[in-house]
């Protein structure tokens, strides 16, 4: 899959994390420093004899004019040494912006993953999938799912008023790990201000990737998803409407859900009646009749069999 290079402020990033308490931030990428110059890293070393075995003086020097250079001959070795240094020094920096760069979108997953529940200075980079905001606090603070290739991410609490925030560009997102208790994997912005936690990737400064989004279909793959695709934007086809008991919530369908059978294996699709395009993604969804095929476009897919939908468009009510 194709790598875009992205270029990020490096000693920005510095701050930002020391600032942070106990980030670490080893394990993100640097960008590639210059190499030492051949002066700084040849030998002043020399070595003095006694003076005792010294040669004499008039045969030193006749030893010493037979064996000096021309100064055409001077000339061409500084010349080819100048000339090699920098070829050396070329070949330097490129090996190190190759090492640099091999880092993959499965290396951040797997370096995302690593962070330990209440981590803060937790990071991930992926480009703005989906907004999920409720009516009640958008556009002030909002939530997002987001993709670096195929892997998804979902962040919590952002505070995005000052900011701007668009679906289809990519961002680094600094905050909090935090585990939640359906077990997703996320991070909590809520204690970073818009311009500490949404860093946009789309200008330039130091180097850092990111690899474009890939929509998973997963429809041949269920019911053995496997894990990393949690938190993926995914398509999923010829589902079949279970029950809509679960759109009942005291009104309020702050946790509405339905559910869907795919080869005779129960899925749950939430679709919290509180987000900005909530009500009508509601009303939509009660108009079906169980049994209703339908697929799912853009959806995100939370774990194994549970899925979610911010919107009607993530839904296409086939029969």
């Amino acid at each position: 899959m194709k790598q875009r290079k992205i270029r990020l402020i490096w000693p920005l990033m510095v701050l930002i994390l020391s600032s942070c308490g106990s980030n670490d931030i080893s394990s993100l990428p640097k960008p590639s420093s210059s190499t030492q110059s051949d002066s700084s890293i040849l030998s002043n070393e020399t070595t003095s004899s006694e003076s005792s075995n010294l040669p004499d003086t008039a045969s030193l020097e006749s030893t010493t004019s037979s064996m000096e250079p021309s100064s055409s001959e001077t000339a061409s070795e500084d010349s080819n040494h100048e000339e090699n240094s920098s070829q050396d020094q070329s070949t330097q920096e490129m090996s190190s912006s190759d090492e640099e760069y091999e880092e993959s979108s499965k290396d951040r997953y797997e370096t995302f993953m690593n962070f330990n529940d209440g981590d803060y200075g937790s990071w991930f980079c992926g480009t703005l999938m989906s907004i999920e905001g409720y009516n009640y606090r958008y556009p002030s603070i909002a939530n997002a799912f987001f993709m670096d290739g195929t892997y998804g991410y979902y962040a919590i609490n952002i505070h995005i008023e000052n900011i701007d925030f668009e679906v289809g560009k990519p961002y680094m997102i600094l905050g909090r790990y935090d585990v939640a208790s359906n077990g997703v994997h996320r991070i909590d912005c809520n204690d970073y201000s818009s311009d500490e936690s949404v860093f946009s990737l789309d200008y330039e400064g130091s180097e850092i990737y990111y690899e474009k989004p890939s929509i998973i279909d997963i429809t041949d793959e269920l019911p053995n998803v496997p894990s990393f695709y949690y938190l993926a934007t995914v398509n999923c086809r010829n589902l079949k409407v279970a029950s809509l008991e679960g759109l009942s919530d005291n009104g309020s369908f702050s946790k509405a859900y339905f559910t869907a059978t795919l080869n005779n294996i129960e899925y749950r699709i939430d679709c919290n009646g509180n987000l900005i395009d909530g009500s009508e993604m509601i009303s939509f969804i009660q108009t079906l009749k169980v049994g209703t095929t339908f697929n799912l476009k853009n959806a995100i897919l939370l774990t194994e069999k549970n899925f979610r939908i911010l919107n009607c468009d993530m839904i296409e009510a086939i029969d």
